[in-house]
């Protein structure tokens, strides 16, 4: 009787260890897959890389891994000179206003979007 507890109890906390998880990035990016884990570097020249995941069952996150439902957005900052200020899925007219701003007033364009218009 305790074998087969134990594989019951074994079956179950495979189910919760076991996955699905999206990941997508934005930004010059290059993928490498080793092991089935997913590592991200910046292209040369890349200022920022956007990403986003969201998974269910165990998860791999920023934070560690999470057992359960992850969402998480993000931004990684490889060139601080290029990516003064970093903006996720802003509208259209505030990104060329801001743009006016930073170009006359900081000097230059430093700014990088992130979000459903793709990145700059």
């Amino acid at each position: 009787m305790p074998y087969r507890f134990g594989l019951l109890v074994g079956a179950i906390l495979l189910q919760f260890c076991s996955g699905c998880t999206i990941v997508r990035i934005e930004g010059d990016a290059r993928l490498q897959l080793r092991g089935g884990v997913l590592k991200v570097a910046p292209a040369d020249g890349a200022g920022a890389i956007g990403y986003s995941v969201s998974g269910l069952g165990l998860v791999p996150g920023s934070g560690g891994p999470t057992l359960g439902y992850l969402r998480e957005r993000g931004v990684f900052v490889y060139d601080p000179q290029a990516c003064r200020v970093v903006l996720i899925e802003p509208h259209a007219g505030n990104v060329e206003a801001l743009r006016a701003v930073l170009a006359k007033n900081a000097g230059g364009d430093r700014l990088c979007v992130m979000g459903k218009g793709g990145s700059q």
